[in-house]
């Protein structure tokens, strides 16, 4: 299955990316710098249509 790594994925091109990365049924690894709770309601939005897709979304936290 094809692999897609996001960085930024929480700001402004990221949340139109990963949304469509997601429903062409890759598997997408997020790259988060922080994990407050806005972040996290995306992050589990996503996880939910990487569900529905057949994809997968793993985020982890650090910096570039």
């Amino acid at each position: 299955m094809p692999r897609a790594l996001v960085t930024g994925s929480t700001g402004f091109l990221g949340r139109h990316l990963v949304p469509l990365l997601l429903r062409r049924g890759l598997d997408v690894e997020l790259l988060l710098r922080s994990d407050p709770p806005r972040e996290r309601d995306l992050v589990d939005r996503w996880s939910e249509a990487a569900r529905a897709h057949g994809g997968t979304l793993t985020a982890r936290r650090g910096d570039l």
